[in-house]
């Protein structure tokens, strides 16, 4: 009986950590220059960097109509990964139309959409540009009257469109390719840099005044924007997975597996100990009809195959120790990859009902 209580309360156990660490939290993060990511192509330094400015910095992670109650004086794009949608690019519209300017680094043609929609004379080619056989070089950009030597290390073309209204200054050139222009019509107020690298944590390190590349984004954006609420897109990246290596790792990236193989393992040592310690398999086949719960695992077997996983973990014949064993296994390994199915059967382990 007592070990068929352990058994019942480490499945429950193991079943509820599946549940409350995620697996996207231990093995993947967000890719490319999202203000998430931390590494050397992410953007997290420029929201440090910015809010130490003194700017009250918003990350977006959905483009939502409650970000046009926030009045933002700036949206910042970088590198985005994934297309923006019709209702999104409404939402940029609508904000820049009530005062907010925007910058957009993009070496690839995603952003283009947003420049139409904006009717902003401007499209990123997305071809690469080759300063002597290398993407990396250091350009002259000149900005409010000030020469800067940025590092571009992923730079492509900008074409501007024949005819538009306003005014459009190209701040940055190499062999006759458009890197980066300022445009300003009716209160609009836009920069269109074609390589988002400029802005990344690689790039804007060191923050001093030595490091040009920091100079040029925190001048740009002074201005564009001298105070207020700044938008910064973190919602166009893709999650990659993040393998956890190194003793620096976070802890979070070894607690959902480590959890998950010491339930299967203390799981799997109960029930052998359970069925050594037990009954002989002829006496239980007897006894089967009037006392299941003699069986050590048993009930924990009949409560999930009480569930619609039943065929999946193969409760059609539970006769013999064996064939408890298998269920409870088939249930911990599908716990492991189905969160919805682990779900149900915790609920069914704790007699918990649907409503």
């Amino acid at each position: 009986m007592k070990a068929r209580t352990i058994a019942l309360a480490l499945l429950a156990v193991m079943l509820a950590t599946s549940l409350v660490v995620e697996k996207e939290i231990a093995y993947r993060v967000p890719s490319g220059a999202s203000p998430f990511n931390p590494g050397p192509e992410g953007t997290s330094d420029l929201v440090n960097v910015l809010r130490d400015l003194g700017y009250d910095v918003k990350v977006v992670t959905s483009w939502t109509d409650d970000l046009v109650n926030l009045s933002p004086h700036l949206i910042i794009i970088v590198s985005p990964e994934a297309p923006y949608a019709e209702k999104e690019v409404e939402i940029i519209k609508t904000l820049t139309s009530r005062g907010a300017s925007i910058l957009i680094a993009d070496e690839g043609t995603l952003s283009n959409k947003v420049l139409e929609s904006l009717d902003i004379p401007v499209r990123i080619t997305g071809l690469l540009i080759s300063f002597n056989g290398s993407p990396i070089s250091t350009v002259k950009t000149v900005l409010s009257g000030r020469e800067l030597k940025v590092i571009y290390a992923y730079a492509s073309s900008l074409q501007s469109l024949p005819t538009h209204d306003g005014s459009l200054t190209t701040i940055a050139s190499s062999g006759g390719d458009i890197i980066a222009v300022i445009y300003e019509v009716r209160g609009l107020r836009a920069a269109i840099i074609s390589d988002g690298t400029v802005m990344t944590n690689a790039l804007i390190n060191p923050a001093n005044p030595l490091n040009h590349n920091y100079v040029f984004v925190v001048n740009l954006v002074r201005m564009l924007c001298p105070e207020g609420v700044l938008l910064i897109d973190g919602s166009k990246y893709r999650l990659r997975p993040q393998p956890p290596v190194g003793l620096d790792s976070p802890v979070v990236s070894y607690l959902d597996p480590l959890a998950r193989i010491l339930g299967l393992a203390v799981l799997f040592v109960t029930l052998m100990y359970s069925s050594v310690s037990s009954p002989t398999l002829r006496d239980r086949m007897r006894m089967r009809p009037t006392g299941p719960k003699r069986y050590s695992g048993y009930d924990a077997a009949i409560k999930l195959c009480s569930t619609e996983l039943a065929e999946t973990l193969g409760c059609k014949d539970l006769r013999k120790v064996g064939d408890v064993v298998k269920v409870l296994e088939k249930a911990a390994l599908i716990s492991r990859n189905d969160r919805d199915a682990a779900l149900r059967m915790l609920k069914a382990l704790l007699g918990v009902e649907e409503y």
